[in-house]
């Protein structure tokens, strides 16, 4: 019986870290694309815009865009925005086709609802990205 539980505890288990994308991967997903993404609940979390040479737009719902950047830290893509020194990072994943943001690892993850090439549109200061 202990096997057993055991067993079912894996098949839940959150995907481990090493299944995240590495640095080329996520590169190759993201770079020159807009992402949409819902977080955990499925609510409109807001929409990135990844750009060359590792920079990024960030805009939630009905905010203005906030400009940055990605680099890799150990298996998580973090981001780093400006007016901060603080990095923000995620574990980037594909399952099942679609694209999978975790916050940290084992977390509900955001679920990327469309990739496209459309600019986002951005408040003043920006005008689009």
């Amino acid at each position: 019986m202990r096997q057993i539980a055991i067993f079912l505890s894996l098949l839940a288990a959150p995907a481990l870290a090493q299944d995240y994308l590495d640095e080329a991967g996520f590169d190759a997903v993201a770079t020159g694309h807009t992402i949409t993404y819902n977080d955990a609940l499925g609510n409109f979390a807001g929409v990135e815009a990844y750009h060359p040479n590792r920079r990024v737009t960030w805009v939630a719902d009905g905010g203005t865009c906030q400009k940055g950047r990605w680099f890799p830290q150990g298996s998580e893509i973090c981001f780093v925005y400006e007016g901060s020194t603080t990095p923000v990072c995620w574990g980037f994943r594909m399952e099942a086709g679609r694209l999978l943001a975790e916050p940290s690892p084992g977390a509900a993850p955001w679920v990327a609802t469309s990739i496209s090439t459309e600019p986002i549109a951005c408040q003043s200061p920006f005008v689009g990205s």
